[in-house]
């Protein structure tokens, strides 16, 4: 693999050079590593060569998805790396003129987004970019890299989602009771109905909870 810039290296002492593709041979100036190929995540690579004289950065895909145990995925507009271990995607690349561009830094999450669908409701932006805040989501549309298809309409109401999973309460007081005997006290906790049924189409969820033993019992309902 070659690259031409290195996070720590130490002039290179073999014999070995690289040949590119009208025959010519290369030769190697330094070895080293990188920390971090992209900016959002730790994909680092060892034995990295320095070719002053190579006019494009060619990177090894065995050596990257052995070093850092990930998936990479060619289409043809582009590619992405995903992480086997975490399931994240790590990013999405380019394919320009036939090669494939692997920016450094947060250029390329822009760029992957910029690719994509960009015109569309500000809600469905704010679903797709994982519910962040409308702030958020409001500045990425006034810098270009989103474009909301309702300009006049800008919904700033928190969805149901976020309603759900980001809402607070204060906490409970310490209780240090505790019954002496089974079914004493029963704790009972009723759910639903969800806005989405499950596969089973189950809608209410109850759970029992023994004050005495902590064994609690799971129930799901329909209606």
């Amino acid at each position: 693999m070659i690259f031409l810039a290195l996070d720590k290296f130490i002039p290179y002492t073999g014999n070995q050079w690289v040949v590119v593709g009208n025959g010519q041979s290369l030769p190697i100036s330094c070895i080293g590593s990188i920390s971090s190929l992209v900016a959002s995540h730790p994909l680092k690579m060892s034995d990295v060569l320095l070719v002053p004289h190579i006019t494009k950065n060619l990177l090894s895909i065995s050596k990257l998805t052995r070093e850092n145990n990930c998936l990479v995925t060619f289409s043809a507009s582009g590619f992405t790396i995903q992480d086997l271990t975490t399931k994240t995607l790590v990013g999405v690349w380019r394919c320009e003129k036939g090669l494939y561009i692997l920016d450094r830094g947060h250029a390329s999450f822009l760029s992957s987004i910029s690719q994509c669908n960009s015109c569309a409701p500000s809600a469905i932006w704010h679903a797709r970019l994982g519910h962040p805040s409308f702030r958020i989501v409001s500045s990425l549309n006034k810098h270009g890299v989103i474009t909301f298809s309702n300009k006049g309409n800008f919904d700033s109401k928190p969805c149901l989602g976020c309603q759900l999973g980001k809402s607070h309460h204060l906490p409970f007081p310490n209780l240090n009771q505790r019954c002496s005997f089974l079914f004493e006290r029963i704790h009972c906790d009723l759910w639903g109905p969800s806005p989405i049924p499950s596969p089973s189409g189950y809608r209410y969820y109850c759970i029992l909870i023994d004050d005495f033993s902590r064994f609690n019992w799971f129930f799901s309902f329909k209606t």
